[in-house]
């Protein structure tokens, strides 16, 4: 490179793992030895900067930065497809993918909660790409600066709530909890229907103009103005959805809306619907954050220096679990629960679910905002 150039590059990587092999609030595992769950994390960070002077008041800077988030939780009695060896029906989770194998939660009255968490498998890998330009221009009093600085963000995950299922035996049909398990006759089940992967993206830039004016060999004042701009979560297959509390339907990216239907399996009906978009919420295009700050040295020296500021600021979207809570919302999983079964009922694990599912659907304000 040249006296005018200069480059810097960067990789880091962090892998880190841990085994729980009985409860802990992360992984909701059992007291008994076999449910456990693994947590496996990986980390890394690329950058590379390159800073150019055009002249002896002008200098550009160039950043260009890649970051990649791995994390699953997994249970620990995955590589055995229990439900399928035991002939539970009705569970199109448990197998879908090699993570979700493992045993169903099964609470038996009067003894310990056997079988794998809930709550698991779930994971997530994000990237997160980013270029930022930074021009500094020096001229009489006056420090300047200014640039942008643009970030896209792929967030990729899985989240399986009750995809082995969860049975309670209570001893309803022979007086005897362990009896009523060793026969197959759970008094209630309860299941996820759907699909747990989530594949959503959004885009973030942030523009901005500072100046540091040296007024005075004692004063120096900071003035600042910041523009950001978050454009709303897409998914890829538009697999989001929200509650519209006005018409009391499901709002679903691309231009459909469920309402219910006591008459359809699932309890739920589609049409079009012409004012929804793949975006569920619209475009805030009001976040400046204006910057003022001053440093005052009175006595000309460097051993006491006076500085206050103000500034506004915003966070970006919450473009992880506060988001694919949408992707979970029905149409896209359903709640079901089956029971309480009675005596008379007669129920068995390969045709314990029926009825309608629970239709859960939280909603996001149409007109959420950053500010």
């Amino acid at each position: 490179m040249s006296q005018s150039d200069s480059i810097y590059a960067a990789y880091e990587f962090a892998d880190g793992s841990e085994f729980y092999p009985l409860s802990n609030p992360l992984c909701s595992a059992r007291d008994v030895p076999g449910y456990g769950c693994d947590e496996l994390q990986r980390t890394q960070h690329a950058v590379i900067v390159w800073t150019h002077i055009l002249s002896p008041r002008l200098v550009n800077e160039a950043r260009v930065g890649y970051t990649r988030f791995a994390f699953y939780r997994l249970q620990q009695d995955r590589d055995v497809n229990v439900v399928q060896t035991l002939g539970i029906g009705g569970l199109t989770d448990a197998g879908r993918t090699p993570f979700n194998n493992g045993a169903p939660q099964v609470t038996l009255t009067g003894f310990t909660t056997l079988g794998g968490p809930t709550n698991l498998p779930q994971g997530r890998h994000d990237n997160t790409y980013n270029y930022i330009e930074n021009m500094t221009f020096i001229t009489g009093q006056h420090s300047m600066k200014f640039g942008f600085d643009f970030r896209r963000f792929l967030f990729n995950s899985f989240f399986t709530s009750f995809g082995r299922g969860a049975f309670t035996f209570d001893g309803t049909f022979t007086g005897v909890p362990v009896a009523d398990l060793l026969l197959g006759m759970p008094r209630q089940a309860d299941r996820n229907l759907g699909t747990p992967f989530h594949n959503s993206m959004t885009f973030a830039s942030g523009y901005y103009f500072q100046d540091d004016w040296k007024i005075t060999p004692k004063l120096t004042l900071n003035l600042g103005l910041r523009y950001d701009l978050d454009l709303p979560e897409v998914e890829r297959v538009n697999k989001i959805a929200s509650l519209d509390p006005a018409s009391g339907t499901i709002k679903v990216a691309g231009g459909l809306e469920y309402y219910i239907d006591n008459n359809s399996p699932t309890g739920l009906s589609s049409r079009p619907r012409s004012d929804v978009g793949r975006r569920l919420w619209i475009t805030d295009k009001n976040n400046f954050g204006p910057r003022l700050g001053l440093a005052w040295r009175p006595f000309g020296g460097t051993s006491t220096v006076v500085r206050a500021g103000f500034g506004t600021f915003y966070n970006h979207q919450i473009v992880g679990n506060g988001l694919t809570s949408l992707s979970r919302n029905s149409p896209f999983r359903l709640r079901q629960t089956s029971g309480p079964f009675q005596p008379t009922d007669r129920p068995d694990l390969a045709n314990a679910f029926s009825g309608i599912p629970q239709v859960i659907t939280p909603g996001i304000d149409p007109n959420f905002r950053t500010a």
